[in-house]
């Protein structure tokens, strides 16, 4: 039989069998199956290697960007920079609305450590001089954005900046942040025409024109800062800024520099609307004022009193001044100019005089007796006083009642409210501005329709003199007397004269916007003959306004108001009279005549418009 080769291992192992004791034996190795797990092993931790090897390529090489740019977001915070608002500026360059930066108090989410979080927000609360509750609603409020800063408080003085940064290692995730905030130059100055800006809303996010608006973003909420807004808004930025293992901030380490909105440049003039606020100011009343340029419809002035500063609302209205504002009885946020609707009185009678001549039904030599008032069926309808014979130039000068209920009896109300739809009353004017009433016009379908009455005789006579049903807004008024002063086109009004980019470079110029109202320019001329009588002749209601530098065409009203004890006082005008630049209009809530409240607010603003040398005589 052929000898097998033994292994050296194997011959030992019978050797040993030989000398060890049976009952040992079973502890002597077999080198076979040693060797054969000795293999298994090296395979074992080959495998152990390799898949180590390869979790280590797979992070340090494959992955490699990811886990780098998680890294530094570790190491490095990008905080975000709103976007600058671009500047409003007059129609002469002045600056209306600009920005400026300031300090504000803000919290990262992320690097607040949810252990401290009560704590922390408590002693911010004591620094700021705020509730620990308004402090935490206004944390909670902005908790889906982890990593940006949350503003707690704006525009803080710089003692406040030194506290904080004093108590800084007791505020984790605490920061303060230079911010761009806007700023109104002249405080209070057109306020309801500039408007005010606000964090957006999460419907403003929705409809927002811009699609890089963002939460946390400020938009324009009122005025001309909403209205414009796609314009004014700018290109936001960022900072890079290094912080330690507890979040708090250690250096900048880069900067993506924000760009400015647009610049807008608007048709208001300083002089002018600031004479305007001053003779709101001086009255002391609730009312409004209208200017505009009757060659094109540029708004040289609007102005609302009472009215608020922009500059307290900031990002985030305070809660205390929107519930004051609120609550006040004056209504300081509403418009007057543009929304505040009351009955125009006699200012109104140069639709009816217009309706009257283009009807027929008069010249302007057509007279009527004014005995102080007017028989109606039953009723005895009063004139403001015994006028005795008018012709229709003395009718309009001094205000006859009883002229324009004759007249008005003699057309009806569907002429008088045809005249008055042409001249853009009843209807918005289409003003660059949001929040404009449109005003009512009466006819007697309407009344059927709304009320279910029938018309009487009595509401034609009220409607002739611009009573009982009817409505208008200052702005349409002026603008009413505008289309009358230029001949018979009504401009559509504008605030907007022209946006440029930062660079300079012109981006849009509004080109003015007119309509006929199909008036005869001889109508028009004899009811501006009317309006020049009121200022010169004896009788005339509007002698206030008969002015040494600038000849002035005017109309009084005094609109009466079951609301209130004394009537609404109104006054109307344009100037230069045979060369026409500018018409407007001064409203005032329950102060009286307008002949001797309102009309001396209008005479100080054509002081301003023409200051120096005689215009046309």
């Amino acid at each position: 039989m052929r000898h097998q080769p033994t292994s050296y291992a194997s011959t030992a192992y019978r050797r040993a069998r030989d000398y060890v004791p049976e009952r040992l034996l079973w502890r002597v190795p077999n080198v076979e199956m040693l060797t054969k797990r000795t293999r298994a092993l090296r395979v074992v931790l080959l495998l152990v290697f390799l898949s180590f090897a390869g979790r280590l390529w797979y992070l340090q090489v494959y992955r490699h960007e990811h886990f780098a740019a998680a890294a530094r977001a570790n190491r490095v915070r990008r905080v975000p920079l709103p976007p600058p608002r671009g500047i409003v500026f007059d129609r002469h360059g002045k600056v209306l609305a600009t920005s400026r930066c300031v300090n504000n108090v803000a919290i990262v989410p992320a690097a607040l450590p949810d252990a401290r979080r009560e704590e922390v927000l408590r002693r911010l609360a004591f620094l700021l001089r705020k509730s620990p509750q308004e402090v935490t609603d206004i944390f909670d409020a902005t908790l889906g954005r982890p990593f940006e800063p949350v503003t707690i408080a704006e525009q803080v003085d710089m003692p406040t900046v030194v506290a904080v940064e004093e108590n800084r290692p007791r505020l984790p995730g605490v920061l303060i942040v230079t911010h761009i905030a806007r700023h109104y130059v002249h405080g209070r100055f057109a306020a309801h025409l500039l408007g005010h800006i606000g964090e957006v809303t999460p419907e403003e996010l929705a409809r927002h024109k811009r699609r890089d608006v963002r939460p946390g973003d400020v938009v324009g909420k009122v005025g001309v800062e909403r209205q414009f807004d796609a314009y004014l808004i700018g290109a936001r930025g960022s900072e890079l800024v290094e912080v330690d293992a507890s979040g708090q901030p250690v250096r900048p380490i880069g900067r993506a520099p924000q760009k400015p909105g647009h610049s807008v440049f608007l048709t208001i003039d300083v002089r002018l609307q600031r004479a305007a606020e001053e003779g709101l100011n001086a009255a002391q009343r609730p009312g409004a004022v209208a200017v505009v340029d009757v060659r094109s419809g540029d708004v040289l002035a609007l102005a609302s009193k009472p009215d608020f500063d922009p500059n307290q609302f900031g990002n985030r209205i305070p809660a205390a001044l929107w519930q004051a504002l609120m609550k006040d009885k004056r209504r300081p946020l509403y418009n007057r100019a543009i929304a505040g609707l009351h009955p125009p009185g006699s200012t109104f009678k140069l639709i009816t005089a217009l309706a009257g001549l283009e009807r027929g039904a008069i010249t302007p030599s057509t007279t009527y007796v004014c005995p102080g008032g007017l028989q109606v069926g039953r009723y005895y309808k009063r004139c403001w006083k015994a006028h005795g014979a008018c012709d229709l130039y003395k009718a309009i000068a001094a205000s006859c009642d009883v002229y324009f209920y004759q007249v008005s009896r003699h057309v009806g109300p569907d002429a008088i409210a045809h005249v008055a739809r042409r001249f853009g009353l009843g209807q918005k004017t289409g003003i660059d501005l949001a929040g404009e009433a449109a005003g009512l016009i009466p006819t007697p379908a309407w009344k059927k329709k709304r009320w279910r009455q029938e018309w009487f005789g009595g509401d034609t006579l009220n409607m002739a003199i611009g009573q009982g049903y009817v409505q208008a807004t200052p702005l349409q008024m002026a603008c009413m007397t505008a289309a009358i002063a230029n001949g018979g086109t009504f401009y559509r009004p504008h605030l907007l004269k022209k946006v440029v980019t930062d660079k300079g470079k012109l981006l849009l110029r509004y080109a003015p916007q007119g309509r006929s109202t199909r008036s005869d320019l001889r109508y028009l001329d004899i009811v501006r003959r009317g309006m020049r009588d009121a200022v010169t002749a004896p009788g005339g209601t509007a002698h206030v306004m008969n002015m040494p530098h600038v000849t002035v065409a005017g109309k009084t009203g005094s609109a009466e108001d079951a609301r209130t004890e004394k009537p609404h006082a109104w006054f109307v005008c344009f100037a230069p009279y045979t060369n026409p630049q500018i018409a407007l209009c001064v409203m005032l809530e329950a102060a009286g005549h307008g002949g001797t409240e309102a009309a001396p607010i209008a005479r100080k603003i054509l002081e301003v418009a023409f200051p120096h040398e005689a215009v046309d005589g």
